[in-house]
């Protein structure tokens, strides 16, 4: 456990001084855009994750179950290979669409640079469950802080910039997201002597067995994490409140410091772990759960209170007030989808990635009914009920699916129910006020 404390230790001050970063960077340049701006920036920024998807194929995730069996690191570079041959074609791609239907494509140069943007995150996603996997939190950590002093910097300078030389549209914090994906891609380059880059049919075919079928994973969590801003603008035609409710899932996300930051390390112990000694991973769940049910908690009561008082210091609109109304919602539904982390892993163990594809699938088809009735009678309110609801969802079909008796066990099923209902309790509390 000592092990698992010291790299979860690492993950969660390195994602605290990141997430930290982020919302000081969203107070910064607030000052200089206002919600419709905003919510144009995090609009275009949603592709971003959409793109991720076709640049990576998803191949990275295949990474903790190829090493986790004891097959060869060195193969892996011809992964690096392939990710850089569908980065390519998917930037051709796009411009020639871009060209020939000019009309159905406002800002192709930002969509462009978003999918290259992308294709360099792609290969740092690749590398950076390498390092999650070989347990090097602190390599990692100082990589990832650097990249994010960068996007930091970069994003206010330019934003700033952009401001004074009085641009309807600023997105400087777009270009930032760029410079940090070239930091990063540059990262992987200098790192990657230890691969072997012989295209290896063999190793792509396993790789693709794997990544593929959870090409449908990862779209459904796009849709239930970013295509409700995209809806909020089609169905209300406000990109105010596409600002408030970014900006408000933002604030929500800090509960990620310690919750994905112990689902990292989590990850490695499970596969290390699950055949052997499956007891030291329900332990490991005893003690992480109500930590992070905890820090839940506190920070539905903490967040809304001291709101209006970074928007008063750092001088920002005061239509952003708004978005503590619904900071608690999106922190259930965060919470309700770190519950699912956990048992999602016996998916990946067993390989049942068409089987975990078409569940988040049912979950993606729910958020975006839900959205479609929601969204027209409470705008961004309504976005986030969808979320809290879908992630509520996911868990319950996560668990009932999961064919683990190793972790699927009375104890733990108790601190699932006791957790989730006074979970759902807050988050009717807040829908209802």
């Amino acid at each position: 456990m000592t092990s698992f404390f010291k790299h979860s230790f690492n993950y969660v001050v390195s994602n605290g001084f990141n997430q930290v970063l982020t919302i000081l960077l969203v107070f910064i340049i607030l000052v200089w855009l206002n919600p419709s701006q905003y919510g144009l920036v995090m609009l275009l920024l949603s592709y971003f994750q959409i793109f991720n998807i076709i640049t990576s194929l998803n191949l990275y995730r295949a990474i903790p179950i190829y090493l986790g069996k004891g097959k060869p690191k060195e193969k892996i570079g011809s992964i690096f290979i392939l990710m850089g041959f569908v980065t390519i074609i998917a930037i051709f791609l796009l411009l020639m669409y871009g060209l020939i239907y000019r009309g159905d494509i406002q800002h192709l140069y930002i969509y462009s640079l978003l999918m290259l943007a992308s294709g360099f995150f792609s290969f740092w996603s690749l590398y950076k469950e390498i390092l999650i996997f070989e347990q090097m939190s602190l390599k990692y950590s100082i990589i990832y802080n650097l990249s994010n002093l960068i996007l930091f910097g970069s994003s206010i300078l330019l934003t700033y910039t952009i401001f004074l030389i009085d641009f309807d549209d600023n997105f400087g914090r777009i270009y930032g997201t760029l410079i940090q994906c070239f930091f990063l891609f540059l990262i992987v380059l200098f790192n990657i002597k230890q691969f072997n880059f012989k295209f290896d049919k063999t190793i792509i075919k396993y790789f693709l067995g794997i990544s593929l079928p959870l090409i449908l994973f990862a779209s459904s969590s796009v849709i239930l994490t970013y295509v409700d801003r995209i809806m909020i603008e089609r169905i209300t035609g406000d990109l105010s409140a596409v600002g408030i409710y970014s900006f408000s899932y933002n604030l929500g996300m800090l509960i990620n410091i310690v919750s994905m930051s112990i689902i990292n390390n989590y990850r490695v112990e499970y596969f290390k772990n699950i055949k052997d000694n499956p007891q030291k991973i329900n332990k490991i769940i005893t003690f992480i759960v109500p930590i992070v049910f905890l820090l839940y908690v506190l920070m539905s009561v903490i967040i809304p209170w001291l709101l209006p008082k970074g928007i008063v210091l750092f001088s920002i609109s005061s239509e952003y007030e708004l978005a503590s109304s619904i900071v608690p919602l999106i922190l259930t539904g965060y919470y309700f989808f770190f519950l699912q982390a956990i048992f999602v892993m016996d998916y990946y163990y067993r390989e049942s990635t068409l089987a975990l594809s078409l569940l988040t699938a049912i979950v993606a088809i729910t958020n975006i009914i839900l959205n479609y009735y929601l969204i027209p009678i409470f705008s961004y309110t309504g976005a986030a009920a969808s979320t809290t609801i879908s992630y509520f969802l996911l868990m319950i079909l996560i668990v009932f699916f999961n064919k683990s008796k190793n972790i699927i066990n009375t104890k733990n099923i108790i601190i699932i129910i006791a957790t989730t209902i006074i979970g759902s309790l807050i988050a009717v509390f807040y829908l209802t006020n």
